[in-house]
């Protein structure tokens, strides 16, 4: 009962800060409205109470474009459960119930189950889309790369994500996606986000800041539990390796000192 306490409030909650946003949007609708009516009168050039007025300007940089796109992020739409009776994991308890089901019938390799974890890709007819699965991390990533330009956006681990950040990525993509929709409180998004954050963020940023070359491109082929990075453990252990050869060598390898006679 609190955890779904706890899930009715977040959404109330995501809901209230996207008619904030949407308020913002229309009261800078407004203000440019005015801006233009005042343009068409008589006189409106030299009077000087226009300088006071707010203007928007447009972004100049990839980083305030990236700040803007947060700040106006898509329209969240709420959809109804009792319209899609056939979508089977609506709610990720459904979802979870239904893997450990499978995972305690037979063992699974690993391509097995990567395609069950992204079994919650249905359409509206509760019909499995894992086609569109690579579709959709392309957006997830591009989304991301966007973020990028703006220092401090994205964290090290998704769960410390702002909510402004999470409802900016969960808009854009049930914009783009509706069958991300088929779902209570977005947690379709926010599993694709949980499922590819750690190692895109490892590959893509923590290399870069560490002197990598974090260029290797993004695909949802790259399995996790190797992560990025692992030739730097390979140098570390064959490094010590070597430094193990080399205290390891033989006393008798070195010169012996003849007695004086």
């Amino acid at each position: 009962m609190l955890l779904q306490r706890v899930r009715e409030l977040e959404s109330r909650n995501a809901l209230l800060v996207q008619t904030v946003y949407e308020l913002q949007g229309e009261l800078r609708g407004s203000r440019s409205a005015y801006d233009a009516l005042l343009k068409r009168l008589d006189g409106y050039a030299g009077d000087s109470s226009s300088a006071s007025l707010p203007r928007t300007a447009p972004p100049s940089t990839p980083a305030e474009a990236a700040l803007l796109a947060v700040r106006n992020p898509p329209r969240i739409v709420t959809l109804n459960r009792n319209e899609y009776l056939r979508v089977q994991f609506w709610f990720p308890g459904d979802f979870l119930r239904w893997v450990r089901a499978k995972l305690d019938v037979s063992a699974l390799g690993t391509t097995a189950e990567i395609r069950l974890q992204y079994r919650f890709l249905e359409d509206a007819d509760g019909q499995c889309i894992q086609e569109k699965r690579r579709l959709m991390l392309e957006v997830l990533y591009s989304t991301w790369r966007t973020l990028l330009h703006a220092p401090g956006l994205l964290p090290e681990t998704w769960g410390r994500a702002s909510l402004e950040v999470k409802m900016f990525v969960w808009a854009t993509m049930e914009e783009a996606f509706v069958e991300l929709c088929f779902c209570d409180g977005h947690w379709k998004v926010q599993k694709l986000c949980t499922l590819n954050y750690p190692w895109w963020y490892a590959k893509n940023v923590r290399r870069t800041l560490e002197g990598g070359d974090g260029d290797g491109g993004d695909s949802d082929d790259n399995k996790p539990e190797k992560g990025p990075g692992g030739r730097g453990r390979k140098c570390k252990i064959a490094g010590k390796r070597s430094a193990s050869v080399v205290d390891a060598t033989p006393a008798s390898a070195a010169p012996i000192k003849k007695p004086r006679t």
